[in-house]
């Protein structure tokens, strides 16, 4: 499997961390646990992403094979509620309920980033 087979994937198979999980896997052979907190609930997306962060990530540049935060629910502008990966500099495969899972271009999405994170393995 490659990434690009993840493209099409309904968002109920593959929420978007699930999708950024999976990405990790197939392209760096890294498992990373699942979320706790359901794709819905913003609030509790963002307080486990604060969590995540200070422990099992590192913010890094924007480069290929790393997860992408992004302020995309409307309903909370300021906080981070949706995840992509990055499979390349100018590329993010990510997925919304809408649209399944998709390869955008980077500018479409880059003035609602938050940050770029590489997981580091313990």
């Amino acid at each position: 499997m490659i990434l690009r087979d993840l493209v099409g994937t309904p968002f109920f198979e593959l929420d978007c961390f699930a999708l950024v999980r999976k990405a990790y896997e197939i392209d760096r052979g890294i498992i990373i646990p699942p979320a706790k907190a359901q794709a819905e609930r913003s609030g509790a997306v963002f307080s486990e992403f604060l969590a995540e962060i200070s422990t099992n990530w590192q913010r890094v540049e924007r480069q290929k094979g790393v997860c992408v935060a992004i302020k995309y629910d409307t309903n909370h502008p300021k906080i981070v509620t949706h995840f992509g990966y990055m499979i390349d500099e100018n590329h993010v495969l990510h997925t919304t309920k809408d649209t399944g899972a998709i390869v955008e271009p980077f500018r479409n999405l880059e003035r609602l980033v938050e940050g770029f994170y590489e997981y580091i393995s313990n």
